[in-house]
C-alpha cells in the first residue's frame, strides 16, 4: 500500500501533519494486526514495521485502505469508529474468502467417525449396535 496515496486521501478530508497521520497510521495497522493477523493483514511473508515516512509502500493489503482512512480519521475526531469496524471486518472477510476459495475441509479426519451398525449394510433401520461398542453405553 503506497502511504502518500493513504496521506492524500486523509488530507482531502481534514488537514493533519504528517507525524501525526503516521502515529495514527501506525496504531490502526498494529491493531488491525491484533484483530486479524497479520497473515490476514499483510502481504504474504511479510513482517510488520511502523512506517517513518509518507514516501515508499507498506506491507499491509490494499484491501484495507479504506479502513485505515476512516480509523485515522476516527483517531483524530473522535467519531466514525462503526464506519471504521464495519469496513475493517468487511475487508477481512473479502481477503478470507479469497485466501479460502477452492480450499478442501477433509470432514473425515475432523469428526468422530460414524459407529459400525450390524446389519447397515443390509438395509435394516433398527440395528443393534455392535457387541464392543454396546458396552460403553
Amino acid at each position: 500500500m503506497e502511504i502518500r496515496n493513504l496521506y492524500e486521501r486523509v488530507v482531502r478530508r481534514r488537514k493533519i501533519d504528517t507525524t501525526d497521520f503516521l502515529d495514527a497510521y501506525n496504531e490502526i495497522v498494529l491493531e488491525l494486526c491484533m484483530r486479524f493477523g497479520d497473515k490476514y493483514v499483510l502481504l504474504d511473508g511479510a513482517v510488520r514495521t511502523d512506517a517513518v515516512s509518507l514516501n515508499g509502500s507498506d506491507a499491509v493489503l490494499d484491501v484495507y485502505a479504506p479502513a485505515i482512512a476512516d480509523g485515522i480519521m476516527w483517531r483524530l475526531t473522535g467519531e466514525g469508529r462503526e464506519l471504521y469496524d464495519a469496513e475493517a471486518v468487511q475487508a477481512f472477510r473479502r481477503v478470507h474468502m479469497t485466501r479460502a476459495y477452492g480450499k478442501v475441509l477433509n470432514i473425515r479426519r475432523t469428526n468422530v467417525p460414524y459407529p459400525i451398525i450390524r446389519g447397515a449394510e443390509k438395509g435394516e433401520i433398527n440395528a443393534s449396535l455392535d457387541d464392543d461398542r454396546r458396552a460403553d453405553h
